[in-house]
């Protein structure tokens, strides 16, 4: 499980195995354009809004992770990353 966060925005990324082209969120907030995200090393990503969930939904997903052992929250929706 991954996760970015720029203001409100957030993404989520779920990847079954090591090799796995992994699932992303399907954003609830809708929007048009990009969000960028800085990650620790320096390097710049940037995703559709479209792809984004509220905060809220992604430490869910992420509290929900941690607790099932890696198990998928299936009360985001997700899409083929």
């Amino acid at each position: 499980m991954c996760m970015l966060r720029n203001g409100e925005h957030g993404w989520l990324m779920y990847l079954h195995f090591c090799g796995d082209r992994g699932l992303v969120t399907k954003g609830s907030q809708g929007g048009q354009g990009t969000c960028t995200y800085k990650l620790s090393n320096g390097q710049i990503d940037e995703y559709p809004l479209s792809l984004c969930i509220s905060l809220e939904q992604c430490y869910k997903a992420i509290a929900y992770f941690f607790v099932n052992n890696g198990a998928r929250y299936d009360a985001a929706t997700w899409q083929v990353g």
